[in-house]
């Protein structure tokens, strides 16, 4: 596909609980951390949250962009104004921005491979990222943290809706 072909995905996220109104029952599961979360001394200095444009590069990364957004939300559903929302994951060659990642392919210099956002005082975050992409034994995934000050809310993953891969993922 383009790589410059936009893909809207909203997502509502809710810290430790129900979301809003509309799904008030709903709770974001929350899932593994995974081996690949960027310490800070693997980060890039431009930690945003537009992970296909880092600052000190050129170009754009390589993959499909997608535009990731949604709501952070405590038990009742209020929204949770400054809460900083961290994304993860792999590039369009299927390697993340970590030492222990030895896999086979190239890594995109040009992809930031994690950013993070503040929540504003409807507690919406948003990310223009790529659409992930499956690695051996992973169907396509974007990692989230969530966390309110030094306190972590969440650390949860987003798939993609009926991806093939999905049922045989081991999360």
């Amino acid at each position: 596909m383009d790589k410059h072909r936009r893909h809207t995905l909203g997502l509502l996220l809710a810290s430790t609980a129900g979301t809003v109104a509309a799904a008030r029952s709903t709770r974001t599961p929350r899932a593994a951390e995974g081996p690949f979360y960027p310490t800070e001394s693997m980060r890039y200095s431009d930690r945003d949250n537009d992970l296909v444009r880092r600052r000190d590069r050129v170009r754009e990364a390589g993959g499909e962009v997608l535009h990731l957004h949604g709501t952070v939300a405590d038990r009742d559903g209020r929204p949770l104004s400054g809460a900083r929302v961290e994304i993860w994951q792999c590039d369009v060659n299927g390697r993340y921005l970590h030492t222990g990642d030895r896999g086979g392919r190239a890594r995109d210099p040009d992809f930031q491979g994690f950013g993070f956002d503040r929540t504003d005082g409807e507690g919406r975050y948003r990310f223009r990222t790529l659409v992930p992409v499956a690695y051996p034994g992973r169907t396509p995934h974007i990692h989230v943290k969530v966390l309110a000050g030094q306190r972590e809310l969440l650390t949860t993953q987003f798939y993609l809706a009926d991806h093939p891969d999905n049922a045989r993922d081991g999360l």
